[in-house]
């Protein structure tokens, strides 16, 4: 197809839903950039079918979870927490706790370790500035990146109004051939809520799509596309969106020690 502006709107006009042309555009132009490897293409089928409206009567979302064993883990960087998941997290993994806890150094960490267990890792970064958080990657990385983590980490800051259909374009841009396991970090997704512009009219509703597309995306891929969502609490000690908790694989909570100040 060697005009896709032309060939969309001859779809808009056929009057198909908006949900299959947008599908079928995204598959082509995926195979439009040679990365037609089939792990990679059913990869961008399931990101495709992940921001659908979720279904009782769908057998992806009447399944809250799907089974530890059958997913790939990716290292969060902590011993002890990959100790006591069975080799870290998967799925869509919820880490959570109030503010400067430390849930942004745990998710670079994930990230880095992850990029290096061999995971594609998308970081949506809406916490710090570019800068910063380039800074905190190094920091991380004892000053220097490593190669391994700068060729397989995707660092992006997303801009006002960015939805989920977004963060798919992104994602297949990052994907390569071969990739198999890809980690998708929300850092964090209440940010992204105030970014889609969203939050102001329908803060929990916003949420609730950020929220659908990643835990569809990780049972849809059987853990294959991995999420680790970050996430504030709220003065109770729960995840803010309770059905986030709900729905997560993994909830890890990070809390500091009013005495010593450290992360426990």
């Amino acid at each position: 197809i060697p005009d896709m502006s032309v060939f969309e709107d001859s779809l808009l006009s056929s009057g198909a839903p908006l949900s299959d042309i947008d599908a079928l555009i995204t598959e082509l132009e995926f195979y439009r950039s040679n990365k037609v490897d089939d792990e990679s293409v059913e990869l961008m089928r399931i990101l495709s079918e992940s921001v659908k409206e979720p279904d009782e009567n769908s057998s992806v979302d009447r399944v809250t979870t799907i089974k530890a064993s059958s997913q790939p883990r990716f290292p969060t960087g902590v011993a002890s927490v990959d100790k006591m998941t069975f080799g870290g997290g998967y799925g869509c993994t919820t880490v959570a706790g109030n503010a400067k806890s430390g849930k942004t150094t745990f998710a670079i960490g994930a990230a880095v370790e992850s990029a290096l267990a061999g995971f594609k890792v998308i970081y949506l970064n809406c916490e710090l500035d570019r800068t910063e958080c380039i800074m905190a990657f190094m920091r991380r990385c004892g000053g220097t990146i490593p190669e391994q983590v700068s060729q397989r980490l995707t660092l992006v800051t997303p801009d006002f109004s960015f939805q989920p259909r977004d963060a798919i374009n992104r994602i297949r841009e990052s994907v390569e051939f071969g990739d198999d396991k890809v980690l998708v970090v929300f850092d964090s997704i209440n940010a992204l809520v105030d970014l889609s512009g969203e939050g102001d009219r329908d803060y929990w509703g916003a949420l609730s799509k950020w929220r659908n597309f990643a835990v569809r995306a990780a049972k849809l891929s059987q853990g294959r596309l991995a999420f680790l969502v970050v996430s504030e609490t709220n003065r109770l000690g729960l995840v803010k969106g309770g059905s986030l908790e709900y729905k997560s694989s993994c909830v890890i909570r990070i809390q500091k020690d009013k005495c010593d100040n450290s992360m426990v």
